[in-house]
């Protein structure tokens, strides 16, 4: 687990029915970020992961909310494309390169269940189930709500163009627009963190955010999409490899073998030169697919463009590596229409000329690089999850006489070299209390911090020295006492984490000169009761 899921994954992992039932009350009471279904389906999940068989089955069901959503995009494109560029698209919706966050379980078992409303909600519009459709996308505002606003392009999605197409763009601006405005107030009448920060922000400020978002996120997702290949090729190993080409032979094979509405229309230079006057004569074939592939482009692009209109919270929408490319969830549905769009028009123009086996090769390549990049996510992942059990086990060997009020300081220079994840992160203060069962009369259970710069500004000493205030970085006014003699301070050196007798006249440790640090007494450890995260982390098995 990583970063958000201690907060939302971690207090479930025990499976108590009594702690998750309190976790959904709490949800759809507190509407905490106006995302009641969001803070709900994690520890639901979560609770009937760990009692069918531990984390890896949380994991499991994780997995099928993005398999679920591919196949589900791949239904919704069948509706609009032939099976081969559909196909394209969902293996593009499985693999989209610019939101790195699939492996968290905070990501792909709720975030991607926002995507899930907004491709029901497409699929039933599609389907002439209009209202059905209007129902389905107010979901993804009790969930993430950036996923609401690609649905205005659903109109573009259908063939032929007319008038009454542009009424149709106009029905469902409106009714998003209806949706958000009701969202909004109904946040604010609760006075929701998030939503008073937004009001109490500059207008103008968020105003020229939104049509910056909406070309600089397009971009970002562009640049992914061309150099996340390199990037699959310079950290390719044997795995990869072998993966890579198992996949581009049966991708390849099924673009060429799956049926397309091969036409060709003939496009007359002597009608074009009787209408606008041009001495032009003869006539040009041109693959049927074109101009509803072509449609697919645009539509996808303006969906595509949509879906930063919301993206207040991280912006600029620039990143490419770790939690923030969670800005870019949204626009994983403009993307794959886009590639649904582009692979029908290369698979048809080829086909004209007889070379669609190499068009489907050369398709099948391109996202067996895809898989590549996502498999070198996913190691990134694991090496991850690998230095957080050292980490951890090195904490408690170090620290084993815990006590109430004990404060664990690490200096900041803890982190892996990796390009998508923090395997310690803000919600390490979390971990030693889901890991360990506290006595209930202990008014500060023992937790971690990292030293870096939020967590240094937070602290203050308090009149007559004895004790020091932490301010706990994050969206609400937290604090922690931190008594003197009770904190255990930790650092690196080139045989692991050690424990220093003293933090004074130490580089890094300069902000917190008079803080005394706690000398090791007798272990508490192996009296505490321990929980399923204490197994995951210190212990070999996973159940």
């Amino acid at each position: 687990m990583f970063e958000d899921d201690y907060s939302h994954v971690g207090r479930s992992l025990d499976g108590e029915w009594s702690q998750i039932y309190y976790l959904l009350k709490w949800a759809w009471e507190a509407w905490p970020q106006g995302r009641p279904l969001h803070f709900s389906l994690m520890p639901v999940f979560t609770g009937l992961g760990m009692h069918m068989g531990g984390l890896p089955w949380v994991y499991f069901f994780g997995f099928l909310f993005i398999a679920g959503n591919a196949a589900l995009f791949y239904v919704t494109a069948l509706k609009v494309a032939p099976p081969g560029p559909a196909l394209a698209g969902a293996c593009a919706f499985c693999l989209f390169p610019a939101d790195t966050t699939h492996a968290m379980l905070t990501h792909n078992m709720a975030l991607q269940a926002s995507l899930m409303f907004l491709l029901a909600a497409v699929h039933a519009y599609l389907s002439d189930k209009k209202l059905l459709s209007y129902l389905l996308i107010a979901g993804t505002l009790i969930c993430y709500e950036t996923a609401i606003v690609p649905f205005i392009a659903a109109p573009l999605l259908k063939s032929p163009w007319n008038r009454k197409t542009i009424k149709e763009l106009a029905t469902t601006t409106a009714v998003v627009a209806l949706l958000m405005t009701g969202h909004a107030l109904l946040r604010a009448a609760m006075n929701e963190h998030r939503m008073m920060e937004l009001v109490s922000d500059n207008p103008w400020r968020l105003a020229g955010h939104v049509p910056a978002s909406m070309v600089i996120g397009p971009l970002t997702v562009l640049k992914a999409f061309f150099l996340r290949p390199g990037y699959a090729l310079s950290h390719a190993n044997a795995l990869t490899a072998f993966s890579g080409l198992v996949f581009a032979t049966g991708m390849g094979w099924a673009l060429w073998r799956l049926p397309l509405p091969l036409e060709l229309k003939c496009l007359s230079f002597s009608a074009l030169s009787e209408k606008y006057g041009l001495k032009m004569h003869g006539s040009l074939k041109i693959p049927q697919g074109l101009a509803p592939g072509g449609r697919l482009l645009i539509a996808g692009a303006l969906a595509l463009c949509l879906a930063y209109v919301l993206t207040f919270t991280r912006w600029p929408p620039t990143s490419l590596g770790g939690r923030d490319t969670c800005v870019h969830l949204a626009a994983t549905f403009g993307a794959s229409i886009i590639i649904t769009g582009l692979a029908w028009m290369i698979l048809e123009t080829a086909g004209m000329f007889r070379l669609k086996l190499a068009a489907a090769g050369a398709v099948a390549v391109y996202l067996a690089f895809l898989l590549g990049f996502s498999m070198a996510v996913q190691k990134d992942f694991v090496n991850g999850s690998e230095f957080q059990r050292q980490f951890w086990r090195e904490v408690l060997q170090l620290c084993p006489d815990l006590e109430d009020g004990t404060t664990i300081f690490v200096k900041e220079n803890i982190r892996t070299t990796s390009d998508f994840v923090i395997p310690n992160a803000w919600s390490v203060r979390l971990v030693l209390e889901q890991m360990l069962l506290f006595p209930k009369d202990w008014t500060s259970p023992p937790a971690l911090f990292i030293l870096n710069e939020k967590v240094i500004a937070g602290v203050t000493p308090d009149p007559g020295g004895e004790s020091w205030t932490l301010l706990i970085p994050g969206e609400g006014r937290e604090t922690r006492t931190v008594k003197q003699g009770k904190v255990i301070a930790l650092e690196l050196n080139a045989n692991g984490l050690v424990r220093l007798e003293s933090a004074e006249h130490r580089p890094g440790w300069e902000p917190l000169e008079g803080l005394h640090v706690k000398p090791e007494g007798k272990s508490s450890i192996q009296s505490l009761e321990k929980k399923a995260l204490y197994r995951i982390m210190i212990e070999r098995g996973l159940r």
